[in-house]
């Protein structure tokens, strides 16, 4: 399970951090989390959830029909 983190970006910091589920922009704090040895950032422990239950499965499928093909 992840934690919520503190961005900590300057006010003149033009970078952009988002969601690796959904692909919001997050502006102050967000979920880092831990998935299949990576570290991950989301917008809320519901994008963690929805990224483990169907983004990450989804991902290995695909991978397994490439290597299948190959």
């Amino acid at each position: 399970m992840g934690h919520w983190q503190d961005k900590n970006a300057e006010w003149y910091d033009q970078t952009m951090t988002y969601c690796g589920c959904c692909g919001l922009v997050i502006p102050t704090k967000y979920w880092a989390a831990e998935v299949a040895g990576e570290k991950h950032i989301f917008c809320s422990p519901a994008c963690e959830r929805l990224y483990r239950d169907y983004c990450l499965k989804a991902i290995e499928d695909a991978a397994s029909k490439t290597r299948a093909t190959n």
